[in-house]
């Protein structure tokens, strides 16, 4: 029985191992399904011609979606293309291009730090039932505020998630 209980640690061992930094361990816990149309403004942004969706965003605009600056360094505008109008990160909805990004001059990509993109559409999207701007926080929101994101894991969920901020980080 003890050699059994030798194998199974040791299988574990090889099968599982550190992650590679802290980010690696996502950050999305206890999300629950929603749908486009009780969240408009929330996009997939996707490796162009691929359709494989990398990062979320919010549409504020008829053309300026807010991402993570995590999701665009090292990145080309031209290389990529966001959803909008849907649920599903590979079907339905509108694909647009992107023609320029920028992120935060003080991004720090190793803590984080002001982690914050615009991406500037090809063309401009008009507002429907499945595409709605979004303003921008005038304040920091509280601890526990409901808030909503695309899970970046997509071979395990593939839709939007709603979810609550348990700790917000501010440099």
């Amino acid at each position: 029985m003890f050699h059994f209980f030798l194998v199974l640690v040791s299988l574990s061992a090889v099968f599982t191992g550190p992650l590679p930094d802290e980010h690696a361990a996502g950050r999305i816990v206890n999300g629950i399904e929603t749908t486009i149309e009780a969240r408009p403004y929330q996009v997939s942004i996707q490796r162009k011609g691929m359709g494989n969706h990398f990062c979320g965003g919010s549409i504020i605009s008829e053309d300026i979606v807010v991402t993570a600056a995590h999701c665009i360094q090292g990145g080309q505008a031209s290389n990529l293309q966001v959803r909008l109008g849907s649920t599903r990160y590979k079907e339905g909805g509108i694909l647009v291009g992107v023609k320029a990004m920028k992120y935060h001059e003080q991004y720090d990509p190793d803590l984080l730090w002001y982690d914050i993109a615009i991406l500037k559409l090809d063309k401009p999207v008009k507002q429907s039932s499945t595409v709605r701007y979004i303003e921008l926080a005038k304040k920091v929101p509280k601890t526990g505020t409901p808030a909503v994101s695309r899970a970046v894991d997509v071979k395990l969920i593939k839709h939007l998630q709603k979810l609550v901020l348990h700790k917000l980080l501010k440099p």
